[in-house]
């Protein structure tokens, strides 16, 4: 944890080949996404540790929602120029139905 930052904008972290910084948001995610020409997207998130608490959890859920492509494919798309057939794919949504169901 101590190599990277989680907040509300995306995630700063240290390289761990040569230690420089890097920032990575929704936007950047997708933009590299589309550099590759992706026809499967995934969605920016955080994929917490199976030992994580349950507040955690949903805080990390909560804050994939916010950055949910679906969102910022209205704003991004164009100038990502995604394939018109790209599917994006977030993980909250499972996550979120294991939250409903309490387990």
């Amino acid at each position: 944890a101590k190599l990277r930052k989680i907040k509300e904008e995306g995630v700063h972290f240290h390289s761990h080949v040569d230690g420089r910084k890097i920032f990575m948001g929704p936007e950047e995610s997708m933009n590299i996404q589309s550099n590759l020409a992706s026809t499967i997207a995934m969605a920016f998130d955080e994929c917490p540790s199976s030992t994580a608490d349950r507040r955690y959890v949903q805080d990390s859920v909560d804050r994939t929602a916010r950055w949910r492509p679906v969102l910022l494919l209205q704003e991004y798309l164009p100038a990502c120029r995604l394939p018109s057939d790209t599917s994006v794919f977030p993980w909250e949504d499972a996550v979120r139905a294991r939250l409903r169901s309490g387990t």
